[in-house]
């Protein structure tokens, strides 16, 4: 089972994990313009056993100013990233970052 909102994500599926954590299709809940469609985004979160490592925070960081460096129309743009969020339960307040689910032109 996977959480049912990270953010202002409403969570679809869950689309894959590696050593880092989670990663879950998310549809943006918030208001759109009449007649457009919710903005998709892959949602990553991050395993419960790293929060608490700073190194990894550290690294974490490094990785969201990294993706937001990033300007191509071949590469994911970064859309929010959070290092510093806490860790209580549920899943969502663990550090987190939004990559849109398609490329945008």
């Amino acid at each position: 089972m996977f959480p049912r909102r990270i953010g202002p994500y409403r969570i679809l599926a869950r689309l894959g994990a590696g050593g880092m954590g989670e990663v879950y299709l998310g549809a943006d809940t918030r208001p759109v313009p009449a007649g457009s469609e919710p903005r998709l985004a892959a949602v990553k979160t991050v395993r419960p056993e790293l929060v608490g490592d700073q190194a990894f925070r550290d690294r974490f960081r490094r990785e969201i100013d990294t993706a937001r460096s990033v300007e191509s129309r071949f590469a994911a743009r970064l859309l929010s990233g959070d290092a510093e969020a806490a860790e209580p339960l549920p899943a969502p307040s663990r550090p987190r970052c939004w990559y849109p689910a398609a490329p945008t032109s």
